[in-house]
């Protein structure tokens, strides 16, 4: 493995996907340059490129580089370094540095800060996002194997032009994503390493202690997503509801007008008992006044993927309010975005593909979907898609119970039913040294990734390993007021 270091910073502002595949491997190139986080504090960087193979399988891959992003510590006493590992998949870790230096810069005190763009994202090249669309008719029902059959076309045309620009999409999954963070430390000359993730990011840093648990000190993980917890189970989004409802029944003024959400919930969706609801709505001045079919489907899944998410599930009651009222024009929007069907990137759909689930998960989300009153409408478009994308599965082993003696902290929203605290439950049995800490009024969002409570915890917890409290409050959960969206 070479390394080098040049006073000429690569270009990193391309904002266009187009395939860059580097000639050398195993390249650190980096130089030191001033980032600014969003208060405009500065700090001094190590900012550049490091070549691995596109797929360390093949032995003609290409290569391909990654941004990295290094802040170092300023205290002397400071322990290993701490990787930034993004959500998503699709998420910037470089970003995510910054928005971290942002909130603590006590976070820079436990040691150096590295970021690295998982491969086919943010700064690394090639960056696997271009768009690919297909519009379905506004005023007829889409239903799932419409919509199923639709981005499988996409996917096709998705697959047709990365294809031709020479890219392994085989080479986009997180054990390739695992191996590069490891090479990384090793590049920059570290002997062990700290984790940091959050959502996606906890699966990633899961494979990476899994393959290279003798290089990782510790680690925080935010919103739990373990080996086999790609996929949600429809019993986890139920959960979600129940919980809005005990949150409602709490709330004076919205339990006065909705006394049970649950029921509520039903009687939305036994208006669609006879077909699709009509509702004619502005969308603007290129399409103007369209009437969108807005089916029972369309609201599922819209609620599944509110419920669990701060910024979205505080909308809920006020929009079900509406609906329970005859009034569907915030769905209807949302339903018009939904006959849009879009693949953006490729990197992001074939990583969760490969890490796809086990069998008994894939029969416990079957057999729960059949009595849920949301169905298995939170996985949409997956795991149906994934045949399409065709890319190897990463199997048994990937998925499979994790043990480590690695001490982790593991934080959870407790109204987070995208990555839940059952999630955490699940692996700690097999990971003797982990903690759990809980945060009160937080969900799947930035109350949880991002608050000075929880930056604070994973600061104590790097420092010496300990855990203040096994509970963080965060302030009360401010609905949207009932009537809104009248």
């Amino acid at each position: 493995m070479s390394f080098r270091r040049t006073s000429i910073l690569l270009c990193t502002a391309i904002s266009i996907a187009l395939p860059s595949f580097a000639a050398e491997l195993g390249v650190l190139d980096v130089t030191e340059r001033r980032v600014s986080t969003h208060d405009r504090r500065e700090y001094k960087a190590d900012v550049g490129t490091f070549t691995v193979p596109e797929n360390r399988s093949d032995p003609d891959s290409n290569v391909i580089s990654l941004s990295v992003m290094r802040v170092k510590s300023l205290n002397p006493d400071a322990g290993p370094p701490i990787f930034i590992l993004a959500g998503g998949p699709g998420g910037s870790s470089t970003a995510n540095l910054l928005d971290y230096l942002n909130e603590s810069r006590e976070l820079l005190d436990q040691g150096d800060l590295i970021a690295v763009d998982q491969r086919g994202v943010g700064r690394s090249r090639p960056v696997l996002s271009r768009r690919f669309t297909r519009d379905l008719p506004l005023d007829e029902p889409a239903t799932r194997e419409d919509l199923i059959a639709a981005y499988c076309a996409v996917i096709e045309e998705s697959k047709a032009y990365w294809r031709e620009q020479g890219v392994d999409l085989a080479g986009y999954t997180t054990t390739e994503a695992a191996d590069d963070i490891d090479a990384v430390r090793e590049a920059l000359g570290y002997s062990t390493m700290r984790l940091f993730g959050r959502s996606y990011g906890s699966h990633f840093g899961l494979s990476i202690i899994r393959r290279h648990g003798d290089k990782v000190a510790s680690a925080v993980f935010q919103g739990i997503e373990g080996p086999d917890h790609t996929f949600k189970t429809p019993r986890q989004i139920e959960r979600g509801l129940e919980d809005l409802d005990a949150l409602i029944e709490r709330d004076e003024t919205l339990n006065e007008q909705i006394p049970s959400f649950l029921t509520l919930v039903r009687r939305v969706l036994r208006k669609f008992k006879k077909g699709p609801i009509n509702v004619e709505i502005d969308l603007g001045e290129k399409k103007g006044v369209q009437t969108v079919a807005v089916s029972k489907f369309d609201v599922q899944y819209w609620t599944a993927n509110s419920i669990g998410r701060m910024s979205s599930m505080v909308d809920v009651p006020a929009t079900y309010y509406a609906m329970a009222n005859d009034d569907f024009t915030e769905i209807a929007k949302f339903a018009a975005d939904m006959r849009t069907v879009a693949v953006v990137s490729a990197m992001a759909a074939v990583t969760d593909c490969a890490s796809g689930m086990s069998a008994a998960r894939r029969e416990d989300i079957a057999r729960q979907a059949k009595r849920a009153v949301l169905g298995d409408s939170v996985n949409f478009p997956y795991p149906d898609v994934c045949n399409c994308w065709g890319v190897p599965d990463l199997g048994g082993e990937f998925r499979g119970p994790l043990k480590s003696n690695v001490p982790m902290l593991l934080m959870c929203g407790a109204y987070d039913s995208r990555t839940p605290i059952a999630n955490a439950l699940e692996l700690i049995p097999d990971l003797p040294n982990s903690r759990l800490v809980v945060v009160r009024n937080a969900g799947h969002g930035p109350r949880l990734f991002t608050s000075p409570e929880a930056v604070a915890a994973a600061v104590a917890f790097f420092q010496d390993g300990t855990v203040e409290s096994e509970i963080i409050d965060m302030p009360e959960i401010q609905f949207t007021p009932l009537g809104s969206y009248e």
